[in-house]
């Protein structure tokens, strides 16, 4: 398995930190990657589900501890949750369905990669590294 959230083949439709205040008004750019693509997600390390959750912006999302490294996956927009909470996943493991939820223009996956649950710029890690894909538009 790869470090890929989806098989097979995807556009990416917004890269990591792309500039747009009002899109992403938090922080001023996007914090993580968009992904149209096959509809299963997967996990993109081994670890456990640290969360399982609806938000007005990420909709139905799932967030994943990575083993042995301080870091936190994040899976947003999806339309079916596949794990729950306290589960045990690996690269293989289908988490969820790419959906529309949350504070979308349509369907999609946001990816992202943070060393803590906070979200704050220094807790970002650039998912496209960990992906094995460039950070390009």
């Amino acid at each position: 398995m790869t470090n890929l959230p989806l098989t097979g083949i995807f556009t990416i439709t917004a890269y990591f930190k792309k500039v747009n205040s009002t899109l992403w008004p938090t922080l001023g750019y996007h914090t993580g990657i968009d992904f149209i693509g096959s509809d299963n997600i997967y996990a993109t390390c081994d670890g456990v589900v640290d969360t399982k959750g609806v938000d007005g912006s990420f909709g139905n999302y799932i967030i994943i501890k990575e083993d042995g490294i301080n870091r936190y996956h994040y899976f947003c927009h999806l339309s079916k949750f596949n794990v729950e909470e306290g589960d045990r996943v690996n690269r293989s493991s289908i988490i969820g369905v790419m959906g529309s939820t949350g504070h979308v223009t349509g369907k999609h996956l946001h990816y992202e990669i943070r060393n803590a649950k906070v979200l704050r710029a220094d807790t970002l890690i650039n998912p496209a590294e960990h992906c094995g894909i460039p950070n390009a538009e």
